[in-house]
């Protein structure tokens, strides 16, 4: 064989060789980071999802109640705030670019005469530009995992699943055909209570879309936090557990009637049942001790960020109270500033 004759098969060999090595390293690119951090904390969505913090930046994006629920950015030493659109907004999520909200159904107005209820799912470039619109249709608790938005979709044709689509708005499917919560990420997999046969923890594994029971005994808002579950206990009454997957230790936390928590900074914020005599928003430790009353009376939404936990009346979501997630309980009213 030539010189020539060899150069001329070279050449395309070479070329053959680039083209693939291009499309491996494509291909990586473009394959999704189901291990990114997701967009809010499991506790956070849970409770609407009304703050949310970019661990990264220290912003904290959050729903005004002073303002309609208009969605606002502040430093998460409550500074500097800023206003980035005027609808009512709840389950924040936030990547590098943009952040992800469902229309809490009462933007425009209130009272008994307010009669329009708007929906949808949106994400908005943090300048508050460019908002895109992934549906109309009614939406709950959204999880923004990678390139992907998870969410609870309701259409009148098939009630309420657990859908997805690209953040390109592009292969919108159904995950999983009932009403379940996307809120508890970790390492590429969604954990879940069910909904319709039964209440056990769920993983779902979002590569292959396919999910397994966890642990069998029925549960109400799990949030994995330093690889142990904390949940609402439904086979006794609604009590907050706490259960090992490593050890298979399963604890009972409190004794107490639970309406919702959420957990910061090793301790967990509860609301003391509504339906007891003496309900009050509580904080303990991690493991159960140290009891202290935060605020008596009727609480919901408890939100947290690096420094405070938030929460709202529960006969008046158009006031909001904080208190440090750590060291002394002290109770003020949030008050941000109203910006145009």
């Amino acid at each position: 064989m030539t010189k020539k004759n060899i150069k001329s098969l070279i050449i395309p060999i070479i070329i053959l060789l680039i083209l693939v090595i291009y499309a491996v390293i494509s291909g990586i690119a473009k394959k999704p980071d189901y291990n990114t951090t997701p967009g809010n904390l499991a506790g956070n969505l849970n409770n609407n999802g009304l703050f949310c913090e970019d661990s990264e930046s220290g912003i904290v994006y959050f729903s005004n109640s002073y303002d309609g629920g208009a969605l606002y950015s502040m430093k998460s030493n409550e500074s500097d705030y800023k206003k980035i659109n005027s609808v009512s907004v709840q389950s924040l999520n936030q990547d590098k670019n943009r952040i992800y909200y469902s229309l809490s159904g009462d933007s425009t107005g209130q009272g008994l005469g307010y009669i329009r209820r708007a929906s949808g799912m949106f994400g908005v470039l943090k300048n508050g530009t460019d908002t895109i619109a992934y549906t109309q249709d009614p939406v709950e608790i959204i999880s923004c995992i990678g390139d992907k938005l998870y969410f609870q979709h309701y259409t009148k044709t098939t009630g309420t699943d657990l859908d997805v689509i690209s953040k390109d708005k592009k292969n919108l499917h159904t995950v999983v055909e009932d009403m379940v919560s996307p809120a508890c990420v970790s390492d590429g997999s969604i954990y879940f209570a069910g909904a319709t046969d039964d209440m056990y923890l769920r993983r779902l594994d979002l590569q292959d879309e396919t999910n397994e029971i966890v642990y069998k005994r029925n549960m109400y808002s799990p949030i994995l936090y330093n690889n142990v579950f904390y949940y609402i206990d439904l086979e006794g009454n609604y009590n907050i557990r706490s259960y090992d997957p490593a050890t298979g230790e399963d604890k009972l936390l409190t004794d107490e009637r639970v309406d919702c928590f959420n957990i910061a900074s090793g301790n967990i914020f509860y609301q003391r049942s509504s339906a007891l005599p003496d309900p009050a928003l509580i904080r303990m430790s991690i493991d159960g001790s140290d009891k202290q009353i935060v605020s008596e009376g009727i609480f919901c939404d408890i939100n947290v960020t690096t420094y405070y936990v938030y929460f709202r009346p529960f006969d008046n979501k158009a006031v909001t109270y904080h208190t440090p997630v750590s060291g002394g309980i002290y109770v003020e009213e949030f008050t941000p500033e109203i910006l145009k």
